[in-house]
């Protein structure tokens, strides 16, 4: 476009576009010659004067720098450049505008210091900066923004204490500084110059000290108060009582201390509660409860006691999710038959409400059992009554949920049989029973459940021939059966019952018979070929997204063995493969099949009467890590192809009737005599047994340090999977080796393969919920 005879507003514009990419090419199209500027997309004139007053250009995929040139839009009142790839600093010519009144550059990749300059732009009403690399500290100067209502800018890199200044700009209503790193205090006369603000967000910084007891004195607009993830401590002051229209209340993930005040209970117009992840002590107050517009009460991973109030949800309340997780409440529900082993109250009621509600209660101290009142709910999402002292039986009622995602029921005392589901099946994603006294057999109306995904029955008294028929089920990926007394053959597969998403199975400890199905392993398709996530791991459960971006999650978490003891998985990986078939009396030998599972991780046939050969085909698992074939009638050779498994951290062999040398390999010498002993016919490295000349070649000395043989012993000794039945995912603690980066040992041995691919390792630290 010529530039000649345009405007001073079209002259700018040209210039803007020209220093951008514009990948939709709807500037580039738009802004042309022909036309007044007032019809260009994006820009909006004055009525007098053919002058340009508003710029929005958001969502338009834009990329580049903002050109000085927008200077030279001396009419401007209200510049929008959010949602696009912007980058670089932001052009003092912009500080001539003089007549802005709103600024929105969010969700760029504008970086730099936020410029001092702002503060010479008195009219402006609205700063949105937020979701940028902005550096620094923020400029004293903003004060001078006299005007100011919504200053946001979270979600930068920002650093140093809050100017003092900034809470002296009363005609401010939002202040959103979250997910910074900003540091320091709050200021002692935070609340006295702000009458008008109704917003208030510092959360996920560094800020620390406490809060001061006139905090809500002068605040009488205050909606949303969020200061969680930082270093705040001391108590929460009674006075939070007098914000009587705070609606939203965040101090989670801090290091307050002290009781609840009872003072909450005067926010009637509160409707989100977040105190979790703090110190608290002492019981909730029942006032809690008499504020009837709460809908998310989270107060978990707290020290709170004593019993719950008798008075829940007795005035209607409309919850759609209550997270009383990982404190120290005892008592009973309602159960008159253990009332009085307990003194005080005991939850009697759950009101009927118009939403899902999330019920998390795990890692208490309560008894009893589950209240028939729950069936009253006329809608749940999720129940998570895990690692208590519960017992029972299990109301048939949560079967007719249809809205049920999540039943975690795990290590109680729960008796009986386990509930039929409703004939829809409804949204079950997980059902978690482990560690109960459950008997009987699996309902067959679990057919129905086409969203199941997780399947937990393990340690139970479950009395059943294999569920084959769970193979229809078309998402699941995890069925755990350990340690229940499941007998009889598994019966030969077909496509109709195929398993095809399985990816985690657990049949150890039980009393299964007959041949090992080649079919089976034919179906496993999710154990095949699976893609490495190259933006992490990833982990199986769900996330709850409310408002002003509090996140909540439910991991998936199974019940494992490891020496013996249980253990929890805490978190299970989207491509953790895991075939485990110990402590039964299979027969017959191990299906060549099995080698085809190319993304297997855990193989464990251990404790069985399995017989033949080691299939060659094992060579092939390429991602295994973990093989225990332990404790069988195995003879033969073991098949050179095992030294192909260069992922492999733990090996044993141990107690067969094997026979002849140990295959020559660099990575077979660092397993110790346990992952060989009692096969009276092999020798060579690392046995004291050699072999002769007709057995083969004696292994040459190992290259390993014998301090480095120690090691990894022990390594052996934490992830080793035949030392007993159901060492299934020992391989777990191996995996936290990793991430530590300790010991030095293992970090050089993966050394020495770096042109192998990086698998994605278990972390140690995972999403809380709060």
């Amino acid at each position: 476009m010529a530039v000649k005879n345009l405007t001073t507003d079209q002259i700018a514009l040209v210039q803007f576009k020209d220093n951008i990419v514009d990948p939709q090419n709807v500037l580039t199209s738009n802004w042309t010659s022909s036309g007044s500027v007032c019809n260009w997309v994006g820009v909006t004139c004055g009525v007098i004067h053919e002058r340009v007053i508003a710029l929005n250009l958001s969502n338009m995929e834009l990329t580049g720098t903002i050109s000085p040139h927008i200077g030279n839009l001396s009419f401007l009142q209200s510049l929008d450049l959010s949602t696009n790839n912007f980058y670089g600093h932001l052009p003092k010519e912009m500080g001539q505008l003089h007549r802005l009144r709103l600024i929105r550059l969010s969700l760029n990749g504008l970086n730099g210091e936020i410029p001092s300059w702002l503060g010479n732009l008195h009219r402006v009403e609205m700063l949105i900066m937020k979701n940028n690399t902005f550096t620094g500290t923020i400029p004293e100067t903003l004060v001078h923004m006299s005007n100011l209502e919504i200053l946001d800018l979270g979600y930068n890199k920002l650093f140093g204490q809050i100017p003092s200044s900034i809470f002296k700009i009363s005609s401010l209503k939002e202040i959103d500084s979250v997910d910074n790193s900003l540091s320091g205090s709050l200021p002692g006369d935070l609340c006295y110059h702000l009458p008008k603000l109704e917003g208030l967000n510092l959360g996920s910084n560094e800020l620390s000290g406490g809060l001061h007891d006139d905090l809500c004195h002068h605040l009488p607009k205050l909606e949303v108060l969020q200061l969680h993830r930082n270093e705040l401590f001391g108590n929460i002051p009674s006075s939070i009582g007098k914000c009587i229209n705070l609606q939203v209340l965040a101090l989670f993930t801090n290091k307050f201390s002290g009781i609840i005040p009872t003072s909450i209970g005067n926010l009637t117009r509160l409707q989100e509660l977040y105190l979790g992840a703090n110190t608290l002590q002492g019981p909730i107050p029942s006032s809690v409860f008499n504020i009837s517009s709460l809908r998310f009460i989270s107060l978990s991973n707290n020290s709170l006691s004593e019993n719950l109030p008798d008075d829940l949800c007795r005035h209607g309340l409309k919850l759609e999710a209550l997270y009383l997780h990982n404190n120290k409440f005892y008592g009973l529900f309602n159960s008159t038959k253990l009332k009085e082993q307990v003194p005080g109250k005991h939850l009697s009621t759950l009101n009927r409400q118009s939403n899902p509600l999330h019920f998390f209660m795990s890692e208490n101290d309560l008894m009893g059992e589950i209240p028939s009142t729950i069936c009253n709910l006329s809608s749940l999402a999720i129940i998570d009554l895990s690692m208590n002292k519960l017992g029972g039986v299990i109301p048939s009622c949560l079967g007719n949920f249809s809205s049920l995602s999540i039943v975690d029921l795990r290590m109680n005392k729960f008796v009986g049989k386990i509930p039929p589901i409703s004939h829809e099946g409804g949204r079950l994603r997980s059902l978690n029973l482990n560690g109960n006294q459950l008997e009987g057999s699996i309902p067959t109306s679990f057919v129905n459940c086409k969203s199941l995904q997780v399947l937990d029955l393990g340690n139970n008294n479950l009395n059943d021939s294999f569920p084959y028929w769970l193979g229809k089920l078309p998402n699941l990926q995890v069925l755990v059966l350990r340690s229940n007394r499941f007998h009889g053959r598994i019966q030969d597969f077909n496509a109709t019952f195929s398993f095809s998403s399985l990816r985690l199975i657990d049949l150890s400890q039980n009393d299964f018979t007959g041949r090992i199905p080649p079919a089976l392993f034919d179906n496993l398709k999710a154990m095949r070929d699976i893609q490495e996530n190259k933006t992490g791991p990833s982990y199986m459960g769900e996330s709850f997204y409310y408002r002003y971006n509090i996140i909540s999650y439910y991991n998936d978490s199974i019940t494992v063995a490891l020496k013996g003891l249980e253990r929890k998985l805490e978190r299970i990986l989207t491509d953790f493969t895991i075939i485990d078939f110990s402590c039964n009396h299979f027969q017959g030998s191990i299906p060549e099949a099995v080698g085809e599972l190319n993304s297997l991780v855990v193989l464990n046939f251990s404790h069985n009467s399995l017989t033949g050969n080691i299939p060659p085909s094992l060579g092939k698992l390429a991602a295994l890590e973990s093989l225990d074939l332990s404790s069988n009638k195995l003879q033969g050779r073991i098949p050179q192809q095992l030294t192909k498994l260069t992922f492999l951290g733990a090996l044993n062999l141990s107690h067969n009737n094997l026979e002849g040398p140990i295959p020559l390999a660099n990575h077979l010498d660092t397993f110790s005599n346990d992952s060989f002993g009692g096969n009276s016919g092999l020798c060579g490295f690392p046995l004291s047994k050699k072999c002769d000349s007709d057995g083969g070649s004696e292994s040459p000395p190992s290259t390993v340090a014998e301090d480095d043989e120690s090691e990894m012993a022990l390594f052996w000794k934490i992830t080793a999977m035949g030392y007993g039945c159901g060492l299934v995912f020992g391989i777990s603690m191996g995996y936290i080796v990793f991430t530590t980066g300790r010991p030095r040992w293992l970090l050089k041995m993966i050394e020495r393969n770096t042109h192998k691919r990086t698998r994605t390792r278990i972390h140690r630290n995972g999403g809380t919920r709060n």
